[in-house]
């Protein structure tokens, strides 16, 4: 039996012991009997400069599955036979789904008070797969309530309490409730009108609520829908992406696993009188509009941010602080707090990451805790439409729900003041007024696009930009840790059938941005008349999106059985991308055509 043992802590618990600090090493027990003591395990490494963990056994593929290697598929084309806004080398992906109609995002189980939802605040553990098992909606609502689709970006998170730099860092210099790093690719509407202002129907009936939109690929994403306030009604808990070249427009519904899907070929967005929306140039928000349909601002930036110290908290000092401060703050709710727990600043913490009920009115549960996805009184996880903090804002209940369908205490956090017989677990929060400042204050109320605003906050997670408050400026929400998508088309990787006449390779960045600067392209062949291994990268000549091309003329006049290009690039952040190409080629084929024969 292979395993890891360590002396000390091998995760960040300091349990039995805090030394050595993250130094396992690799032993086998013999006959997988039982151990009791570290002399019975057989080291096969332990070096003091490293962290040996995972070991793996090594033997042929054929040993493990009874075959020589994995059955093996055709490569990704890549060579614009798919899409007119997929050229050949592209180094961009489409997304798309045919109904956003047919769903089965509803949980299949919970309470009966809350229709299978997960309920506001109970003391109950798992009462609801909502949010957790399958699907996610955001209380209840009606499909004709569905307004567009939000694409949204996710980074990698890296932990800077390992490595090199772990004396001089600490840890994640960012929070939300996911812990991801959540932007805004896009927010898509998905209705349809034709000339006379109706809408367009899908084959099943419904309004066609197709999309399509191009991305960037190898950037992970997922999708949330949304109303017309721009707020989450439902949302993927499963992340996606594109391969360069690549076509996933396949979905036929937000989780219609028991159903057949609508097909994609149907639908509105198929056709080639479709905009597509190009999400690697625009960001398309939501907007306010009139008669209640919202509008669509495109501004040209590749995504669009949302965080606490520089977008939400400028608002709540001008707007609100006012009335939520001093000694008495309204609604017992304070934004004066600046002061730092635990590296997070108080008026964050009483609006966003309050679960303990330290600070306002306190839940009625006998355990005293805000659970499920409450993260406070006045915000619920990724659900802004059911959020307190949001109906204040509308003026308006906004969850779907009644103040008559639950019990709520008519003294906020005393339980006693519930209805005689009510239970605590099933009860929540009315919608009690709005927070409008009076007329002569001079205060200026929020305006309906900073309203929008913070509904996406929140259904980012509610992130809060710590890097700079922890010293470590720069590496906190804002940082790009994503590395740029750089694709080589020409030539395919392995046997190439053909000599290449061409290196066609491509590159896109969803965040900072490509610094060209940075590419390097080089070949084990000579190339134009340059030796083996020299730079090649001003040979490039752009020919598409992104997309460039070396001659290769004559460099395969005979056969090679290996041959590698490797490319580099990187963004604005520095973040690097390198593909070692290893591929092999035949000897250039010439054809002698005359009016006799061809051979």
């Amino acid at each position: 039996l292979l395993v890891v043992w360590t002396g000390g802590p091998a995760n960040d618990l300091n349990r039995p012991t805090t030394v050595p600090y993250y130094d396992s090493g690799l032993y086998v027990i013999n006959n997988s009997q039982p151990v009791s003591h570290k002399n019975q395990l057989v080291l096969i490494k332990n070096d003091p400069n490293y962290n040996e963990a995972w070991p793996r056994a090594v033997v042929p593929y054929s040993a493990v599955h009874g075959v020589a290697e994995p059955a093996s598929h055709d490569n990704l084309p890549n060579d614009g036979s798919l899409h007119t806004e997929l050229p050949a080398g592209t180094p961009y992906g489409l997304v798309g789904a045919s109904s956003l109609y047919k769903r089965e995002s509803f949980p299949s189980r919970g309470y009966g008070a809350f229709d299978g939802l997960d309920p506001f605040n109970t003391a109950q553990n798992f009462p609801s797969s909502n949010w957790v098992i399958q699907g996610a909606d955001a209380g209840k609502y009606d499909n004709s309530d569905i307004w567009a689709v939000r694409i949204v970006a996710m980074e990698p998170n890296t932990d800077r309490r390992y490595g090199p730099r772990a004396t001089e860092l600490d840890g994640t210099d960012f929070h939300n409730h996911a812990n991801e790093r959540l932007r805004i690719l896009g927010e898509i509407p998905v209705r349809k009108f034709d000339a006379q202002g109706q809408p367009i129907l899908d084959p099943e009936g419904n309004p066609d609520t197709s999309f399509l939109a191009k991305i960037p690929a190898d950037t992970p994403f997922t999708f949330q829908t949304l109303d017309r306030n721009g707020m989450v009604l439902n949302m993927s808990q499963t992340w996606h992406q594109v391969r360069p070249g690549e076509i996933r427009a396949d979905c036929g519904g937000c989780h219609a696993h028991s159903q057949l899907p609508l097909a994609f070929e149907q639908t509105a967005a198929s056709k080639a009188d479709y905009t597509i929306f190009d999400l690697s140039k625009t960001t398309p928000l939501i907007t306010p509009g009139s008669g209640g349909d919202p509008g669509l601002d495109e501004p040209a930036v590749s995504l669009t941010n949302v965080e606490f110290l520089r977008d939400i908290r400028p608002i709540l000092q001008r707007s609100c602080v006012s009335c939520h401060s001093g000694e008495e703050p309204a609604g017992q709710l304070s934004f004066d707090d600046l002061d730092l727990y635990n590296g997070i600043p108080g008026d964050y913490k009483r609006l966003a990451e309050d679960v303990t009920a330290r600070w306002g009115y306190p839940p009625v549960i006998p355990n005293i805790r805000w659970r499920q996805t409450n993260a406070s009184r006045y915000i619920r996880r990724f659900q802004s439409r059911r959020s307190l903090l949001m109906w204040k804002l509308f003026g308006q209940r906004l969850d779907g729900w009644s103040n008559d369908d639950h019990p709520t205490e008519s003294v906020p956090g005393d339980a006693s003041t519930l209805p005689p017989g009510a239970s605590t677990d099933l009860a929540d929060l009315d919608f009690t007024g709005t927070i409008m400042p009076p007329p002569d204050s001079g205060v200026p109320p929020l305006s309906d696009a900073e309203k929008i605003l913070f509904a996406r906050w929140i259904d980012l997670g509610a992130p809060i930009d710590t890097a700079g408050i922890r010293g470590n400026p720069g590496l906190g929400w804002f940082l790009d840790e994503q590395r740029p998508a750089l694709t080589i088309s020409e030539p395919r990787p392995n046997t190439n059938e053909l000599a290449p006449q061409r290196i066609r390779f491509a590159y896109a960045d969803a965040y900072t941005g490509i610094n060209a600067d940075t590419l390097s392209v080089r070949a084990s062949f000579p190339v134009q008349g340059r030796p083996a291994n020299t730079e090649l990268r001003d040979l490039a000549v752009s020919v598409g999106d992104g997309i460039f091309e070396i001659s290769l003329e004559d460099a395969f006049q005979s056969a090679v059985e290996e041959a590698h290009i490797w490319i580099e690039i990187a963004d604005q952040q520095g973040n690097i991308t390198r593909i070692d190409r290893r591929f092999s080629s035949p000897p250039s084929t010439v054809f002698f055509i005359d009016s006799f024969e061809a051979r």
